[in-house]
């Protein structure tokens, strides 16, 4: 069997000429599901071909992720050996390795280091790293290296050829961290290559996005507009302070909170079992992607979807590596509804979903692009692939509160965006039009703002 030889895009192509164009520097910011992982290892292959380059090390912020990048190593790389280090490969098995896994092979064999970061930026790995010409540090996920924890590694490694992967690159209200990857990568390279773009060159698939209205109850109206008056406090002295510093603990926390009120209101759960009940059909092996805050939410909803005699299958951090694989694996094959929490959020592919339910959503852009992409990945195997996205958005029966406007203005603006590129725009606008005059909100002021967004890649099991 002959197969199609491989080619790149004209988008990945343009990305690596100009990496290399500003001497090999840059951010690749490209919309989820544009190939970015095969542009960094065609950016390796150029390194280790034409440069003669002999080591690379792949930063990646997750064991699954670890596994993606392994598999599109193999099948476009070869004569390259590859050493994991992180999650299943414990401290023991790769600290008295990381000198000979970054040093000048003598046999001219090329050597990649697929690692996770909470290991690599490890003191126990980059002080170990061997620098010269022949290395090249790429990070997938490149937001995640502006987290506290990587500094050290961005101030200690300094090797001249350097890339990074994202959708989307900034770390809202941190921007000491945007600073310290600005640094060390540069700027993004040229050419954008949007969601609208990827669609177009169907790249991904079309898809249509439905919003469900979610009305707080009257504890939790007063309990947001209670904790609101004291982030407005707290924002207040942070703003005041006219130095360049990270959020506050205490603000980011109680933005933690309040995000929870929306997140988990009481409501969400019979919503949730309505969408599922009018639209799922196991007869047609539809793939479900339901997004939850936590377990104890996923808890709630598994119990209430089981009582539908619904059977679905739960994916989250806490579960063993080998039951997250088995949970896919039936997933592909069998199709059905799938309970998560954050973990299937960065780069993990799962091109058979084909719904997703979004019951708890963050003002943080980068998730919900990350959330919407999952669901618009092509499949190989369903060439007539369309995605259907339900959304909750949470309103409140108060319409006149500054802060309840402030917390249906951050739903609404998600909603616009999710909203510009389906293929049912136009009706999915009209309800989205009715709130802002329900609520009294200026559609045109309903535009991202980074003040209620907050990073959690520190928090992150990883």
């Amino acid at each position: 069997e002959i197969s199609e030889p491989f080619h790149l895009r004209k988008h990945q192509e343009l990305a690596i000429e100009n990496w290399i164009k500003n001497d090999y520097r840059g951010i690749v910011e490209h919309a989820t599901g544009s190939g970015k992982t095969i542009t960094g290892i065609y950016a390796i292959k150029h390194f280790f071909e034409e440069v003669g380059g002999t080591n690379a090390i792949i930063i990646v912020p997750s064991i699954i992720l670890q596994s993606q990048w392994l598999k599109e190593i193999n099948e476009h790389l070869t004569n390259v050996d590859i050493h994991r280090v992180g999650g299943k490969r414990g401290r023991d098995r790769w600290e008295k390795n990381v000198i000979s896994y970054t040093s000048k092979a003598r046999s001219g064999k090329k050597q990649i280091v697929l690692g996770l970061r909470q290991s690599v930026c490890s003191k126990n790995f980059y002080e170990k790293i061997q620098h010269s010409e022949h290395l090249m540090v790429l990070v997938d996920e490149v937001h995640t290296m502006g987290a506290s924890q990587s500094r050290y590694f961005l101030e200690k490694t300094h090797p001249k050829y350097r890339l990074g992967l994202s959708a989307t690159y900034e770390r809202a209200n941190d921007f000491l961290g945007t600073k310290r990857i600005l640094d060390y990568f540069c700027e993004p390279i040229e050419p954008e290559y949007g969601l609208a773009e990827a669609i177009s060159d169907k790249r991904l698939v079309q898809y249509d996005y439905f919003i469900h209205r979610v009305s707080l109850n009257a504890e939790e109206e007063e309990l947001w507009i209670e904790q609101s008056k004291e982030i407005s406090r707290e924002w207040a002295k942070y703003k005041a302070d006219k130095k360049k510093k990270p959020m506050p603990r205490k603000l980011k926390q109680l933005l933690i909170r309040r995000s929870e009120i929306s997140k988990k209101a009481k409501n969400k759960i019979k919503e949730a079992i309505k969408i599922i009940l009018d639209n799922y059909n196991s007869e047609t092996k539809q793939r479900w992607l339901v997004y939850c805050q936590d377990i104890n939410q996923l808890e709630e909803l598994r119990k209430e979807i089981s009582k539908a005699n619904i059977v679905c299958s739960k994916y989250y951090a806490e579960i063993d590596d080998d039951t997250k694989k088995d949970t896919l694996k039936d997933f592909y094959k069998n199709g059905g509804i799938l309970l998560s929490i954050k973990c299937l959020d960065e780069g993990v592919d799962i091109p058979a979903a084909d719904h997703a339910l979004i019951i708890a959503s963050s003002s943080n852009k980068r998730e919900y692009i990350q959330r919407r992409g999952r669901v618009l990945r092509i499949d190989k195997d369903n060439f007539f692939k369309r995605a259907k996205i339900f959304d909750l958005i949470t309103i409140a029966h108060n319409t006149s509160d500054k802060y309840i406007k402030s917390l249906v203005s951050v739903e609404l603006t998600r909603a616009s965006e999710f909203a510009e590129n389906a293929r049912n725009h136009s009706t999915a606008m009209f309800d989205i039009k009715e709130l802002f005059l329900r609520f009294e909100i200026e559609e045109k002021k309903s535009i991202y703002v980074e003040d209620n967004d907050i990073e959690y890649e520190e928090d992150k099991d990883e």
